[in-house]
């Protein structure tokens, strides 16, 4: 392979801007240490000088506008906030829990009506997390007291193993091994 050449007041400039080694070598096409053999040659610094702190600078968010965008009917999400400001997932949730904006009108009334359904089946948070795609916490809020003790999510689950090993030695229930094996000879 041919070896490239590096355009030294290219190399230069680009020093100048604080572009690091890796990220010239890359831009050359050649071996990082090219670029560092270059930079001694030229009695530039290895060490780029630091990139202006407005590039890097935090990005403000209006708050003001923050607040309509999220407050509007349907609400914005929060990555589409995010994308609108130009700042980080974690930075919208921030300013969000900053503003103490309320999450709950994502709860529509006819998932409001299905979680209030498994509340009277006595399901738990947790099931009702997982089924819904709600998270617990925003239950606990909504729903406070409604959660199961302790010791109903341990009778629970007592039952539970109770049914499943009845279940399993019931006459009429199939062994998985056997179900395996008359699977195997019709495959």
């Amino acid at each position: 392979m041919p070896a490239r050449k590096v355009d030294l007041d290219e190399l230069r400039r680009l020093h100048a801007e604080g572009w690091h080694r890796d990220e010239l070598a890359r831009h050359f096409g050649v071996d990082p240490n090219v670029i560092t053999k270059t930079r001694r040659s030229l009695g530039l610094p290895l060490d780029a000088p630091r990139r202006s702190l407005e590039a890097h600078a935090p990005r403000k968010v209006d708050r003001e506008e923050f607040a309509r965008l999220d407050g509007q009917e349907g609400g914005w999400t929060l990555q589409e906030l995010a994308s609108h400001f130009g700042v980080s997932l974690a930075t919208a949730s921030r300013v969000r829990r900053e503003l103490n904006l309320n999450r709950e009108h994502f709860l529509r009334p006819e998932k409001i009506a299905r979680i209030e359904a498994h509340l009277e089946d006595g399901w738990s948070f947790a099931e009702i997390s997982r089924t819904e795609g709600v998270n617990v916490e925003t239950l606990r809020r909504r729903y406070p007291g409604r959660a199961w003790s302790c010791r109903e999510r341990d009778e629970h689950t007592s039952n539970v193993r109770y049914f499943a090993e009845k279940a399993a030695k019931a006459p009429y229930a199939i062994p998985a091994n056997l179900y395996e094996l008359r699977r195997a000879r019709t495959a």
